[in-house]
């Protein structure tokens, strides 16, 4: 299987469009030349152990981290672009690194005092926008267009070039990249002034000699990862986690362990997602989820990935008319705001993670998408745990071939079919058994492989009355009814007693049924009618309706802003 720096340093990748946006493809060489301009202005911070790159153009993130890690830094991931996001880390030893200028300008403006100077603990933040945007417009080898239909995306291949590159060759095929005259200009250009961590304007001169020494330098940094694999595999890519807790946990994991989930991903995703396939993505590649699927696998398999995250069905007009299929990397969150729109774009295959898929939400995308549609389970802790190409959203989920999975209780031990959820695969915790939170039941499918039905988070699974009740399988029942669109479910208290609140979002069904009632008889309705499906003391005490169901920056349902709607309503 190749690796990032195989891939970076095969000269058959290097005249391959890997990223493109609506008006200009960046090649394998673009990606090398702005590797070493990073690495060139990134250099000057060696106090710092941690670069975070604060991005979410994948072509941006794939320069900075090479740089990064040729400079032996720890590469850092944060879990949200907002500025409040950036306070989780150590000013002392991070520095956040940015590639474009809105982001950097939000960050900068609500870390700066009234008087215009950084506050106290304030996180480092450089800003190389102007360096990207000036790359782009002056020194860019791939291929403009007025629209991506017109991008040539085909990856123009010889035999020769199919084959593994020696370190001299590659040394070779990157130094001749590197030893350009206009990129010498443009180096010149594009470190002449940036705005540093100190608020301070750096000004780098480069001259001819040093330039040279530079470019020596920079292959003297990338020889390590590729003359050797296990070096390149000792690299880090940390994401961060807020768990059920809502507080960062720092969740370190090696290219050995994505590069090993890859292999496992690749035992069961469907071989036509690389056919003639162009990737793109709702969801952010900061993320675990985004980070493999959007950004390495792609990478790896030599896949083109559209590099900025498309929010809006809408955008996926940019992508009309183009003569490759699309494999497209998305959530529940992204699918249950289709309309009916036909997608003007063949999709390969369709992927979702990072939360539940509703039975009227799955049914949408696949009306929409008419494509097979791969769900995955896991977290940013394990990867990849399990997986499902589901043709209803009850079958149960399949582990893959390479992993095991068993049930433990709360204290380790053997729990029989039901219990919190443990496992042991290559790229999961070293190869040691990992114990997540959720609850599953374990059984074997047909073909006698290992499968299993989620029950939900052990922190979602409370005692009411000394009854053990899933707050996530009232989810599904509430859910189930005709009107209702989407809902939340929690526990609340009030004068000393627990009950079960519900936060709705209603069907058309349920508005023009709300709309000819009082409120009051509508919800004395809805609880009769749970009451028969529900145990009693389970049906919700107390209903909140609302448009939309409060998300986290990862899509997934923000229970903490849900539990304090309802207790804000008992106050």
């Amino acid at each position: 299987m190749k690796t990032l720096f195989s891939v970076y340093a095969d000269s058959g990748n290097h005249d391959r469009v890997m990223f493109f946006d609506a008006t200009a493809g960046f090649l394998g060489r673009d990606i090398i030349r702005l590797s070493f301009i990073c690495t060139e202005c990134l250099r000057r911070y060696s106090d710092y152990d941690d670069f975070v790159v604060a991005t979410d153009n994948s072509a941006h993130m794939l320069a900075l981290m090479y740089a990064g890690w040729v400079l032996g830094k720890n590469i850092v991931q944060p879990n949200t672009l907002q500025p409040e996001g950036f306070r989780v880390f150590d000013a002392k030893c991070t520095l956040c690194v940015f590639s474009e200028e809105g982001i950097f300008t939000d960050a900068e403006n609500h870390f700066r005092n009234e008087d215009g100077a950084y506050g106290i603990n304030s996180p480092a933040l450089l800003d190389l926008s102007g360096i990207f945007g000036k790359y782009r417009s002056e020194c860019l080898c791939g291929p403009r267009y007025s629209s991506p239909a017109e991008a040539p995306l085909a990856c123009q291949k010889t035999e020769e070039s199919e084959k593994e590159n020696d370190y001299e060759t590659a040394a070779g095929s990157v130094r001749a990249i590197l030893d350009d005259v206009s990129l010498r200009e443009t180096v010149r250009s594009c470190t002449e002034t940036y705005a540093a961590p100190d608020g301070q304007k750096k000004n780098i001169k480069i001259s001819d000699s040093d330039f040279c020494q530079s470019v020596d330098r920079f292959i003297a940094c990338l020889s390590p990862f590729v003359k050797d694999r296990n070096a390149e595999e000792k690299l880090t890519i940390t994401g961060l986690t807020s768990g059920s807790t809502g507080l960062p946990k720092r969740v370190p994991r090696t290219l050995g362990d994505f590069y090993r989930e890859i292999e496992c991903v690749r035992n069961f995703i469907l071989p036509s997602y690389a056919d003639n396939t162009v990737g793109a993505a709702t969801v952010t590649n900061f993320h675990a989820y985004g980070v493999l699927f959007r950004f390495l696998l792609p990478v790896i398999s030599e896949i083109p990935v559209y590099v900025s995250m498309l929010e809006y069905q809408e955008q996926f007009m940019n992508l009309r008319g183009l003569s490759r299929n699309l494999f497209l990397i998305s959530n529940p969150g992204f699918f249950k705001r289709l309309d009916d729109t036909v997608c003007p774009v063949r999709v390969n295959l369709m992927m979702s993670a990072g939360g539940r898929l509703t039975a009227p939400v799955f049914r949408k995308a696949k009306a929409v998408y008419d494509a097979p549609l791969l769900e995955i389970y896991g977290s940013t802790e394990t990867g990849v745990m399990a997986y499902r190409y589901p043709e209803n959203t009850e079958e149960e989920w399949l582990v893959p071939s390479v992993s095991r999975v068993e049930t433990v209780d709360e204290e380790g031990n053997a729990a029989g079919d039901t219990g919190l959820v443990r496992i042991t695969s290559a790229h999961v915790n070293g190869g040691v058994p990992y114990t997540g939170s959720d609850v599953i039941r374990l059984s074997e499918n047909s073909c006698g492989r290992q499968s299993f039905t989620l029950l939900g988070r052990s922190d979602r699974i409370i005692k009411l009355e000394d009854n053990r009740v899933s707050l996530d399988e009232l989810e599904k029942i509430i859910t189930a009814h005709e009107f209702i669109r989407e809902c939340a479910v929690v526990k609340f208290e009030q004068k000393g007693r627990e009950f079960i609140g519900a936060m709705l979002v209603l069907s058309d069904t349920g508005r023009r049924e709300l709309s000819s009632v009082t409120h009051g008889r509508f919800f004395i309705r809805l609880r009769n009618e749970l009451g028969r499906v529900m145990i009693k003391l389970t049906v919700p005490r107390r209903f909140i309706i609302t448009d939309e169901l409060p998300l986290t920056d990862s899509r997934k349902i923000a229970y903490k802003k849900v539990e304090r709607a309802f207790y804000h309503e008992s106050a």
